[in-house]
Order: structure tokens, then sequence, then C-alpha cells
């Protein structure tokens, strides 16, 4: 493709997105604020800071749209820059806070990323239907998901193919 209509359509994603980006952004990074006074927050009070902010966007004027834009960029990132999806921003910082809370066990496995995927596919399917009267069931639901994604223990079998990759890796 040519870059020049690259950088076209990269401008008119970068104006429909930075609006709505921006406003998920303070929401979520006030609840990592909250969050991080806890005493001891659990794995759902994280989940909620990922899912929350960004479900709220489905009664924002455009953020239907948004929504569905950032699940296709978190589907595939590298067409797109991890910059411009918040890596960097707020849903950067969820991730770190993720991983400090997640077992062990699932910290080398890419579990945050796939509960950004989970959350902003299932909000963007969620944009793309008629809304139902039930919006506090499906966020609870999409949080229980969530959670369930982050805690999940692993498997023997995974554990076992987790070590077979670290032994390559350090002879490597």
């Amino acid at each position: 493709m040519d870059p020049r209509g690259r950088d076209a359509r990269d401008k008119l994603v970068d104006a429909v997105l930075e609006p709505h980006q921006l406003e998920n952004d303070a929401r979520r990074d006030s609840l990592l604020v909250e969050l991080e006074t806890r005493e001891s927050p659990d794995l759902r009070d994280v989940a909620s800071v990922l899912v929350r902010p960004s479900a709220a966007m489905l009664q924002v004027e455009g953020g239907k749209t948004y929504l569905r834009i950032m699940a296709e960029l978190i589907r595939a990132p590298e067409r797109f820059g991890r910059d411009r999806f918040g890596l960097r921003g707020s849903l950067g910082r969820w991730a770190m806070t993720a991983k400090r809370r997640m077992p062990e066990s699932v910290s080398p496995l890419h579990r945050r990323f796939a509960a950004m995927q989970l959350c902003f596919s299932e909000l963007a399917r969620r944009a793309s239907t008629k809304r139902r009267a039930d919006h506090r069931l499906f966020v609870s639901d999409l949080i229980d998901l969530t959670t369930g994604l982050l805690a999940s223990p692993v498997s023997k079998e995974t554990e076992r193919l987790l070590r077979e990759r670290e032994s390559k890796r350090s002879k490597a």
C-alpha cells in the first residue's frame, strides 16, 4: 500500500480514537489510583479496572465505533503500532498492575494481553448489536470472564512446556 495512503488512514483512525482514548485513559487511571490505595485488591478488582472504563464507552456518542476499532487494533497491534492503543498509557499501567496481582505461574504467558483482547472483542461485539437491558449483567460477567482468564492456574502440561521453553532459551 502507498505509504501516503496508510498515513492518511492512520490519521483518520487517530482522529476517531483520540478523544475517546483520552476519556477512557482518565477513567482507567482514576480507578488504578484507587486500586493501588486498597490494602489487598483481588484479581476481580484488577479485571474491573480493565473492563469498566471501556464498557462505559458503550453509552458515549461515538463510543461504539471506538470499541470496534480498539478490538481490531488489539487483535493485530503489529499493523498499527503498540503505542497507538495505549500500551504506554493506562492499558500499559493496567497490565503492570495485573502482573503484580496474578499468580506467578502464569507470568511468562500472555494472559494480560489475552484479557485485553477478550475485553475489547466482547465490547466490540456488544457495540455491534442492539443494546439490551442487561448492561450491568453483561459488564459483571465480562469482569468475571476476565478475572478467570487472569487467575486460572496453568495445567501440568503447560508447566512442562514452559520449563522446556526456558531450558531451550538458557542453552541458546
